[in-house]
């Protein structure tokens, strides 16, 4: 049985994965020490977590319409 996912479901799979590739680039320019990138990142990690939980917010409000 194959699980299919709606576009909504998709998005948030990609806001997760891009909140959690901004994790890693942050983490990275802390160890290399770079301020100015690390904030940078951060500011952009900030961002995509802000998407992540919008788009979740209307995939759960979504799915609450159709009875799950």
């Amino acid at each position: 049985m194959t699980l299919k996912l709606t576009a909504d479901e998709r998005r948030v799979a990609g806001a997760q994965a891009l909140l959690l590739a901004k994790m890693s680039e942050f983490g990275a320019h802390i160890v290399a020490d770079n301020r100015e990138a690390a904030e940078r990142t951060r500011n952009e990690a900030s961002a995509a977590l802000d998407s992540f939980f919008d788009l979740t917010d209307v995939t759960v409000t979504a799915a609450m319409k159709r009875g799950f």
